[in-house]
């Protein structure tokens, strides 16, 4: 899905971590609309909040609110994790050496346990091995 000069307002907005400005305060329609988004590099909003390090308590509203989600009030919403321009999911960037964030990383992994069992599943596979390097909290409930 192209996304819109407000869709990259917002996301600049959150990950500036503008004080006025909290991801809560967006309807869930746009929060949906942002996760389907592909920005510049093939990136994807979970790329933007785990390389910026946005707070766990906003990513947790994302997959929260993804999670929770139908679309036409039948099919269930995921969060997609799709592979950027050069080759990392989320994940990837939330375990990459000399930059990870191991709860960022275990905050991923909590809102992805229950999606169906082939969800990105070929675009996961490096974050995963690397999540068992890492030895993630929460790798047992994803698995």
């Amino acid at each position: 899905m192209a996304f819109t000069i407000l869709d990259w307002q917002i996301i600049e907005r959150i990950i500036d971590k503008e004080e006025n400005f909290h991801i809560d305060s967006i309807d869930q329609d746009r929060i949906l609309q942002l996760c389907f988004n592909i920005f510049p590099s093939v990136r994807t909003v979970a790329h933007y909040f785990v390389s910026d390090r946005v707070e766990i308590s906003s990513l947790n509203m994302l997959m929260t609110t993804i999670n929770k989600s139908k679309l036409r009030d039948k099919i269930q919403c995921t969060l997609p994790f799709l592979q950027d321009i050069n080759g990392n999911t989320a994940l990837d960037l939330a375990l990459s050496d000399g930059g990870g964030d191991m709860n960022l990383a275990n905050c991923l992994m909590l809102g992805i346990k229950d999606y169906p069992f082939m969800h990105s599943g070929l675009s996961l596979v490096s974050g995963i091995l690397k999540a068992f390097h890492a030895d993630i909290p929460c790798l047992g409930d994803f698995l």
